[in-house]
């Protein structure tokens, strides 16, 4: 999957239970879909957080939206995590990495 890098890459050693929080802007009105890779399914959970009922309100058409993930340690073990955006319709399209994680659970 060809893609464009815009960060580097975050190491985080979470303990058991241990949890993190990240957030991007979606840019839904330029076709973009916010998406994850996880290579080692199970070691962390993702979840996606519900958005502010307030903040919702004061959305126009077309403007960015704030998505929030919860990043859960699980399970003892190493994964690797992509957040990037694509346009899922277009084969050519080169992923945007937004944000990615190496991620140690002990």
């Amino acid at each position: 999957m060809p893609f464009l890098k815009k960060h580097m890459t975050t190491l985080k050693k979470l303990a058991i239970n241990d949890f993190f929080e990240v957030e991007f802007e979606n840019q839904g009105s330029a076709g973009l879909k916010l998406l994850f890779k996880d290579d080692n399914e199970g070691v962390v959970s993702v979840q996606k957080l519900d958005m502010d009922e307030k903040i919702l309100k004061t959305i126009r058409p077309g403007d960015p939206i704030t998505v929030k993930f919860k990043i859960e340690a699980r399970t003892k073990g190493r994964t690797h995590l992509i957040f990037y955006q694509t346009r899922v319709w277009d084969k050519n399209f080169k992923i945007i990495v937004l944000e990615e994680f190496l991620i140690e659970v002990f």
